[in-house]
């Protein structure tokens, strides 16, 4: 790609044909920008120097044709188009002007041909022409990596964001007909519209047969160095890297025999763990294709797994269903795995991991930590000095200061999560049959929360005019300027303990799959410190350095403060896994809109509250 003109380095053409080396043959200097094309046995490089073809042996072949350029293609017919300022001109073999196309860009980085359209890639802008009237559709983008033709009549785009998206765009409309989330990638390349797409980031290539699939790693360069172009030819991938350009011979497919189906995975597929796991887990196994899919209803979910549909080998749960199926006894029990147990023994401390019979069935994917936060400025303002070994009666005592500012203490729901989070992570196990809410520390919280409600101190969610706000904790390790001016408080102590309610979506193996062994093997390649450093928002092990993000976190000054993994730390490691049943929520609110209009006392609310309970856990 064009932005290799901010790239200098050394002339070395190092060709790489099953790993074969052969020497440079141009006698002078020249900066590689981009793979142009590849025609029989020869390659079109765009060179500083101009439009320049190469042979296998690594020889120059020609000299440079139509220097200066912004950029180069080659039509199929063998015809030569080159873009100057905008406007691109198409030469026959012979040096004949042929045709030329006008347009008001300023400027093109790339652009390829087929037999109808040019598409064309500039800083913001992309589209195509079509050669024979001469049209140009375009459109604007930010973040646009590259583009390529799909079929004689699409083109994709990548486009770089939070990930990277790929999306399928009609050259006579520039309307969207298909769109890929990915994880981050830089570039792409087709060989055929019926063979797939590759795309490519840093030293790794990976494959998508079609926009609707999964991707999967295709290979990974055995020198390290980070790809910048390339290009697919008959047998040949030819891969233009920081070190020079390599060729390799193209792998022979193995047929996918056996499919890995990971329910839930699909909104975790641009990731960088779990395309790390998918690349060593099918590197191991080529005969394996793992599919992710979407989640389904909560019946769906407990009717397929009671019949032991397929498509469940492995399972992203979250609080809100994860009880459900534990208690079914369809998940693998982990914890005598000594490669999945002394993975989790490198990662910060997490007790919640385990069940409290010291069971272990989840690796965690996201860890959300809940509690109080609230900004520094408004800190300062109200004059606010809270320590960490607060308590509930310490929460309760702000509305004073909230009052004085004008603002509510904190929002809430009429589940009355904020405090029931907390309280049930403690004092209720859904797994083993236990919901105690006939305590003194459940009637002190409904007190005191009903109390707040009377008062007009909690306000709906989504309200900003309030105190405190109730929420994940996770952004403390993202250390930028929003992070910066807030002071993540956590949960106020119960019972005289430290307790955080810990939203957690974990990896789960289906035990009674026909690939268990496979799901099994999964979990301990994606538990592994290998593919848990290359995590971009989640911090489970203890040295930051080795993270992939470091570098990015130094040049963006986001490296996580030792305050930060201080606080982190505290909250895992009181952490208390807190899971849902959406029909008990309900039941509570039916229950707490009773209360509040005063049709049942507080003995009455809790007594309710336990007999539904009851029900709930089977007593």
């Amino acid at each position: 790609m064009e932005n290799l003109r901010r790239t200098t380095w050394l002339l070395t053409v190092i060709m790489l044909l099953c790993s074969i080396a052969f020497p440079a043959a141009a006698e002078e200097e020249m900066q590689f920008l981009s793979i142009v094309a590849v025609e029989d046995e020869t390659v079109w490089i765009h060179t500083s120097h101009g439009l320049v073809p190469f042979d296998e042996a690594g020889r120059q072949a020609g000299t440079a044709l139509y220097p200066g350029a912004d950029c180069y293609a080659i039509g199929p017919d063998g015809h030569i188009y080159y873009s100057i300022e905008g406007d691109i001109f198409e030469y026959d073999r012979d040096g004949t002007e042929l045709d030329k196309w006008e347009t008001p860009i300023d400027n093109f980085t790339k652009i390829l041909v087929n037999d109808t359209y040019i598409i064309i890639m500039g800083d913001e802008e992309y589209g195509a022409i079509h050669k024979e009237n001469h049209r140009l559709k375009s459109g604007v983008v930010e973040g646009m990596q590259d583009i390529g033709f799909y079929n004689e009549n699409s083109f994709v785009l990548l486009q770089e964001g939070i990930a990277s998206l790929l999306v399928q765009i009609d050259c006579n409309t520039l309307e969207d007909i298909a769109l890929a989330p990915l994880s981050h990638y830089d570039g792409i390349a087709f060989s055929s519209e019926h063979e797939g797409c590759y795309v490519y980031f840093k030293d790794s290539i990976h494959f998508l047969r079609s926009l609707d699939e999964t991707v999967n790693t295709y290979m990974t360069l055995q020198s390290d160095a980070y790809i910048y172009d390339m290009c697919i030819g008959e047998g040949t991938i030819y891969i233009l890297t920081d070190e020079g350009l390599e060729i390799h011979a193209r792998k022979a497919e193995v047929a996918k025999t056996k499919v890995l189906t990971i329910y839930a995975g699909l909104m975790w597929s641009n990731t960088t763990t779990f395309q790390k796991a998918i690349q060593i887990f099918t590197q191991r196994h080529p005969e394996y294709e793992v599919k992710l899919t979407d989640s389904v209803l909560a019946e769906k979910l407990n009717t397929d797994l009671m019949a032991n549909a397929p498509g469940y080998d492995l399972m992203v749960l979250e609080g809100n269903n994860s009880a459900m199926v534990k208690a079914s006894g369809i998940l693998a029990e982990l914890s005598e795995n000594k490669v999945i147990t002394e993975n989790i023994d490198q990662y910060l401390e997490m007790p919640f991991l385990w069940e409290s019979d010291g069971r272990l069935y989840g690796v965690p994917v996201h860890v959300s930590p809940f509690g109080f936060k609230i900004s520094k400025a408004l800190y300062e303002q109200a004059g606010l000095e809270i320590e960490r070994d607060w308590t509930w009666e310490d929460f309760y005592a702000l509305k004073d200061a909230a009052w004085e500012n004008g603002l509510m203490l904190t929002s809430g729901d009429r589940y009355w999560q904020v405090f029931r989070r907390q309280y049930e992570s403690v004092y209720c196990d859904y797994i083993m049959g236990e919901a105690n809410y006939e305590t003194d520390a459940f009637r002190m919280l409904v007190t005191l929360w009903s109390n707040l409600e009377a008062e007009e101190m909690i306000a709906p969610l989504a309200n900003s005019n309030i105190l405190m706000q109730y929420d994940s904790m996770a952004p403390v390790l993202q250390n930028d300027a929003k992070s910066r001016g807030t002071i993540f408080i956590g949960m106020p102590t119960l019972d005289g303990e430290y307790a955080t309610p810990i939203y957690m979506s974990a990896l789960y193996a289906n035990r009674h799959s026909e690939h268990a062994d496979a799901a099994i093997e999964f979990l301990e390649i994606y538990s592994s410190a290998e593919v848990q450093y290359e995590s971009q928002n989640m911090i489970f092990l203890p040295e930051l350095e080795n993270y992939a993000e470091y570098k990015w976190w130094e040049m963006l000054d986001t490296v996580p403060t030792e305050e930060n993994m201080e606080l982190w730390k505290h909250f895992l490691s009181t952490g208390k896994l807190f899971e849902r049943n959406m029909e008990f929520d309900q039941n509570i609110a039916q229950l707490v809109n009773a209360l509040l209009a005063e049709r049942m006392t507080i003995d009455e609310f809790i007594s309710e509250v336990q007999e539904r309970a009851d029900l709930m856990v089977g007593e």
